[in-house]
Parts: structure tokens; C-alpha cells; sequence
């Protein structure tokens, strides 16, 4: 994949291939927030994050008010699926 991009920023093309990031999850908050940390820091910007939800206490992450500032400006990227256990 890199070298199809470089490949192409050489050739002066412009690259806008949407990534998805799966992140799935279970019993590890800190984990979990070190994950979407290190997706929404990188330098390609083009991404979405598709969260699998195992109904598990993780998801009071989001309830934090500076991690809801965070997330509300990912405007769409973030998609959750309730896993069906």
C-alpha cells in the first residue's frame, strides 16, 4: 500500500482513499482510548473508525466531556455496531 501512495504522490496524483479502522473491544477502556488516540493523530486524514460495541462498560469513555469535544468533531467518521451476544 505504501508504495502504491508513493508511487503516486511522485507522479503528482493526488491520493483520497477513505481507511477504515475496525476497532473492536472488550474489557479494556485505557486500550481503547490509546487506539482512537493513535488513529486521530495521524497525518493521513481521510479515515473512519468502525467501533464494535460488545456491550461492555467501555463505552463510558465517551461520556467524558473532553473525549465527547474530541469525538463530536470527527463529524461521521465514527460508526459504532452493537454486536448481538
Amino acid at each position: 500500500m505504501e508504495a502504491v501512495l508513493q508511487t503516486e504522490r511522485a507522479k503528482g496524483n493526488r491520493i483520497n482513499m477513505l481507511v477504515s479502522f475496525v476497532v473492536p473491544t472488550r474489557g479494556r477502556k485505557k486500550k481503547l482510548y490509546e487506539s482512537l488516540m493513535s488513529i486521530n493523530n495521524q497525518t493521513y486524514k481521510n479515515w473512519q473508525i468502525i467501533l464494535v460495541d460488545d456491550n461492555d462498560d467501555d463505552f463510558r469513555l465517551f461520556y467524558d466531556p473532553d473525549l465527547s469535544k474530541l469525538f463530536a468533531s470527527w463529524k461521521g467518521k465514527l460508526k459504532i455496531i452493537k454486536a448481538s451476544n
